[in-house]
């Protein structure tokens, strides 16, 4: 389950893009990669998605193997082509974002 709070200084939840890109690879691909969204939706105060478990969590994953997990994560993601089909020129600058726990992870 992943949870997003609502921000008032935020334009786009970065989960709704996760959500959006995750329902577009599942339709696009019986056998794909990705894990089954079950529910999704948004409260008062927070969005949140529901995804099938698929085994170990990423906290035991990354404390038996911590330099062997892969995060992928959809929350900057966009489209590259536009509605007709053509390269959408690339973004002049993408501010990096990820938390330091997933590059120094602590190992116990």
């Amino acid at each position: 389950m992943k949870v997003e709070k609502k921000l008032q200084s935020r334009r786009h939840s970065k989960l709704k893009m996760e959500i959006a890109i995750l329902k577009l690879v599942s339709a696009e691909r019986a056998q794909s990669h990705f894990t089954t969204i079950i529910d999704r939706g948004k409260k008062e105060t927070f969005f949140f998605l529901v995804m099938q478990l698929v085994g170990r969590s990423l906290a035991n994953l990354k404390m038996a193997r911590p330099m062997r997990v892969y995060i992928l994560d959809f929350g900057i993601a966009r489209k590259i082509l536009n509605s007709k089909g053509e390269l959408k020129a690339p973004r002049q600058s993408v501010r990096f974002k990820a938390l330091l726990e997933d590059f120094f992870p602590r190992i116990s």
